[in-house]
């Protein structure tokens, strides 16, 4: 049986590990395998394959009752649960690109037709819902309902940062800036180099009351500051 289809090596603990050996192994792993993490966005299909393979196993085999059914599903050196063959998953992981590059791109109508698609066809992906969750804030502004699906997100991976991330975001649309803060933070408890948790936080500080347009603004004269050294260099 190959690392990716022993949960035991993906994490590369031992059998007998406890529990908390599984979520300190998990916790680094999640760090370095993380997509945020990247620094080429032609390596993110990669990348978000092994965090995937990461996040179920950690999933697994934090779960007393997933982790005995799996154990004995090794001993006839078969898995028990089925792996990224599955379509439904496969369908489930190209919806969530699609609606990550619709939301980046200003989309999220379209974003939402994506994530409630990922939803669908992988309903135990507790990021997929969380992102749903966003962009149901974003263009629909339905801001009780986008909370509730951050809120299963997180309850179903209460590890994964992102979760508290998109949370944050919601409550930023709704203008509740302090809650928005403290799930930035508690992002950066599960991972203090989180990169979106980190610029949402250093916007937040720059961003007085400003908002989107805030943000807008300080980048635009950032921009002109800059246009303004170069000017006088040339000079």
């Amino acid at each position: 049986m190959d690392r990716s289809t022993d949960y035991y090596r993906t994490l590369g603990v031992e059998r007998n590990a406890t529990r908390n050996e599984i979520r300190l192994a998990y916790l680094r792993l999640a760090k370095e395998s993380h997509p945020d993490h990247v620094p080429h966005e032609g390596n993110w299909d990669r990348a978000n394959e092994q965090f995937a393979r990461v996040t179920e196993a950690y999933s697994t085999l934090m779960d007393p009752e997933k982790r005995r059914r799996y154990d004995l599903s090794l001993v006839g050196g078969q898995r028990l649960e089925s792996g990224g063959d599955d379509p439904g998953k496969i369908q489930a992981v190209n919806a969530f690109r699609q609606g990550v590059q619709s939301l980046n791109r200003g989309n999220p109508s379209r974003a939402l037709l994506y994530f409630e698609a990922a939803v669908r066809y992988n309903e135990s992906k507790a990021i997929y819902r969380s992102y749903y969750g966003l962009a149901l804030a974003r263009a629909r502004r339905e801001f009780k309902r986008a909370e509730e699906e951050c809120r299963k997100a997180i309850g179903a991976e209460i590890f994964n940062p992102d979760c508290y991330v998109n949370l944050g975001l919601v409550y930023n649309l709704m203008g509740n800036k302090g809650q928005a803060q403290e799930q930035f933070h508690e992002a950066l408890n599960w991972d203090p180099e989180h990169a979106r948790a980190k610029t949402e936080l250093e916007a937040a500080g720059s961003d007085k009351g400003g908002g989107i347009l805030g943000r807008i603004f300080q980048r635009r004269t950032s921009d002109e500051r800059r246009r303004e050294r170069s000017g006088r260099l040339r000079e």
